[in-house]
């Protein structure tokens, strides 16, 4: 039986692998957690609560490490620059009012910036400065995962961590040498 070109066995196959890659991942230590009250957070900046925060400054860390394991170099310098500041590059071509005007013309048909008057259509800011670091970055808007100070961080982090782990599980029980069998995952696409 299979669904979606996928048989039973195939399917069972990658379930196993997902959970290895889940039960391996590395944990991070909750000890010396200092509590902090919501005054106290409203009397700082998203930086300084992204800074407080173990989890987040854990995983910012272990991001880093990562990208010092990157062997080449030009990429490992470009990954490690675009942490330090994440500065939105598109900005210097948005300058340009025309282009400023053919982006908005492109969006507004899409129906993506349909409550936005062109006026408004993304404050102008600097192309080589990040507005925000990435350290402080919410993973996404509020009432969602990861909307904290540093949500992005968590959320990168924890992406990196399943990605590495299916792939070193996947190691040990596919196909390449032994009898497990199962599908190929060289044709999975991961985008950062």
């Amino acid at each position: 039986m299979s669904f979606n070109g996928i048989n039973r066995r195939e399917f069972l196959f990658m379930g196993a692998v997902a959970t290895a890659a889940v039960v391996s991942m590395p944990r991070f230590s909750l000890a010396n957690v200092k509590q902090a009250t919501l005054s106290d957070c409203m009397d700082m900046s998203p930086e300084e609560m992204a800074r407080q925060s173990k989890l987040v400054t854990d995983s910012y860390d272990y991001l880093l490490g990562v990208v010092d394991s990157i062997q080449d170099a030009g990429i490992r310098k470009g990954v490690k620059g675009i942490i330090k500041n994440p500065a939105p590059t598109i900005m210097s071509q948005l300058a340009d009012p025309a282009n400023r005007k053919a982006a908005y013309a492109d969006l507004k048909a899409q129906g993506y910036v349909e409550k936005t008057s062109q006026e408004d259509f993304l404050p102008a800011g600097s192309a080589d400065k990040s507005p925000q670091p990435f350290l402080s970055s919410p993973g996404s808007g509020y009432q969602s995962h990861h909307s904290y100070p540093g949500g992005v961080v968590t959320h990168t982090a924890a992406n990196l961590m399943l990605s590495d782990a299916l792939y070193n599980n996947y190691k040990k029980v596919g196909p390449s040498g032994n009898s497990v069998g199962g599908p190929s995952l060289a044709n999975l696409r991961v985008e950062f």
